[in-house]
């Protein structure tokens, strides 16, 4: 399964899964992985949750990724930031 620079490198790879992995790793490496998932499904749940306070600026939310360089969380901060209300930006013709 070794792929680019890794393929003829296979013999030290061979090597390193012969490691030695205790109980006690075991555990860390479960608890972390347990750590891993429950911080995963906090994401997810505050993704949920970003989204649905978004939703009366959805007309924005989604017309910022529209210009380059804007993706949908750089849009959400945006939002987040300075609202929909752009009246109160100068366009440089003022000055």
């Amino acid at each position: 399964m070794a792929r680019a620079k890794l393929r003829n490198k296979s013999e030290q790879l061979k090597a390193a899964l012969d490691g030695r992995i205790r109980d006690h790793h075991r555990a860390m490496l479960r608890l972390l992985l347990a750590n891993w998932r429950f911080l995963d499904q906090l994401i997810k749940e505050l993704d949920g949750e970003i989204e649905s306070r978004l939703e009366p600026f959805r007309h924005a939310v989604d017309l910022l990724p529209t210009i380059p360089g804007i993706n949908a969380l750089t849009a959400w901060n945006v939002v987040a930031e300075i609202g929909t209300d752009m009246t109160r930006l100068t366009t440089g013709e003022d000055t």
